[in-house]
């Protein structure tokens, strides 16, 4: 009877805010008021991106958030900041932490997500001019919550993995979905980007080949010899917060090809000087990250508009900053990707960690870990770290990983 009442109390809550909503299980712990704290703040956020209101929009965001939007609003005054002309929250669900790094939906380097709380959202957008995962209908997102202090924040807005989201049980199941579903799996497997209507939007085909794209490529003694049928994207759109980036490229963001990209993210990541085989598993996991966010961004809202950021919010990205040793590790897994045994790519999250043999399939590759297990008297390769940090975690749905060409 107390579940009956508790159900009914939610219903009510949600028809109240004029949402065609699935809601989260009655027998949740967290309490009807928690959970309106979040609705509010993100039925606040939506309205003000319908009044196109920048202090509100600004103050429904985290600390962090507030200080690179502010940032924006005050350099770049005349320059857009919101895209749509109209949004309307349509539904709305909370999701269980244990399905968010599988379909590459955190926010934070917590690899717990202890204190944050996951909504999946359709969002009904009128756009003007359509773009990747910005199109007129419905769009899905997933909205991240935390707590500053006593009150809710919006910590991110991530484009999940839908393909693995439905899969996994956790979609609406409607029309709208599905097409999703559809788009992302052409978009990842031709470059082509599509509105719902089948209209190419956008192109993110390759311009040219890289060292070791081409022909077979080799995991240590192995032949990898099915491509998975993935297309490598061209280019990765960053948002800039360092000065040398922004004085460099003379904008807030620009598309940076993939290949110059992870040439400027490795040495930031991984030490220049340590053992090759450390650095052949960071660059494959840098590659693999920048690519994994081409097609399910991670900052696909105002006033970002982009895949990842510079910064330790994803993967530090320092324009120049290139180094021979990294550079070649790039080099030597040319042509190599990584994915779930299924065959969908996932975000490759690393960390620094320790030096040490910790991290086993944590869905985390240590960066420290990689130099361990490189150095003498363990010797082990790229090929083994991959499997160690990867291997049947979270991350990769509990699959294990395999390796594709392209």
């Amino acid at each position: 009877m107390k579940i009956l009442k508790y159900s009914m109390i939610v219903f009510l809550i949600v028809a109240m805010m004029g949402l065609s909503a699935t809601w989260f299980d009655p027998n949740t712990t967290v309490g009807a008021s928690e959970s309106d704290g979040c609705l509010s703040v993100i039925k606040n956020m939506v309205e003000a991106v319908n009044n196109h209101n920048i202090p509100s929009y600004i103050n429904c965001f985290d600390e962090s958030n507030r200080k690179d939007m502010q940032n924006f609003a005050s350099h770049y005054p005349s320059a857009e900041f919101f895209r749509e002309e109209r949004c309307k929250l349509v539904s709305i669900k909370e999701l269980p932490k244990e399905i968010i790094p599988a379909i590459g939906a955190s926010i934070s380097k917590n690899g717990s997500l202890d204190g944050e709380r996951f909504f999946y959202c359709g969002i009904d957008i009128k756009v003007n001019k359509e773009q990747k995962w910005l199109y007129n209908g419905i769009n899905y997102r997933v909205i991240i919550m935390t707590k500053e202090g006593n009150n809710w924040k919006i910590a991110g807005i991530v484009v999940p993995s839908f393909r693995v989201l439905v899969d996994s049980g956790y979609g609406f199941g409607t029309n709208e979905e599905a097409n999703a579903v559809k788009l992302e799996k052409e978009m990842e497997s031709t470059g082509i980007v599509r509105n719902p209507k089948g209209d190419i939007i956008e192109d993110l085909r390759p311009r040219k080949a890289y060292p070791g794209e081409k022909g077979l490529a080799t995991v240590g003694d192995k032949v990898v010899t099915t491509s998975n049928g993935q297309v490598r994207p061209n280019s990765v759109k960053v948002y800039f917060t360092s000065s040398t980036n922004l004085n460099h490229w003379g904008s807030v963001r620009a598309s940076v090809p993939l290949y110059d990209y992870v040439q400027d993210v490795l040495p930031n990541e991984w030490e220049g000087l340590w053992p090759s085989e450390s650095l052949k598993a960071g660059a494959l996991a840098c590659k693999m990250y920048g690519w994994y966010h081409v097609y399910h961004p991670k900052w696909n809202y105002s006033p970002y508009w982009a895949d990842v950021k510079d910064n330790t919010a994803d993967q530090v990205y320092r324009i120049n900053s290139r180094y021979p040793t990294t550079t070649q590790a790039i080099n030597d897994v040319g042509g190599i990707g990584i994915c779930r045994n299924d065959g969908n790519i996932f975000e490759t999250h690393h960390c620094a960690g320790s030096e040490s043999d910790g991290g086993r399939h944590g869905g985390y590759m240590w960066q420290y870990g990689t130099k361990y297990w490189a150095e003498s008297p363990r010797n082990r390769n790229y090929d083994y770290m991959v499997h160690y940090y990867y291997d049947y975690s979270s991350s990769s749905g509990n699959q294990l990983v395999k390796y594709f060409h392209y």
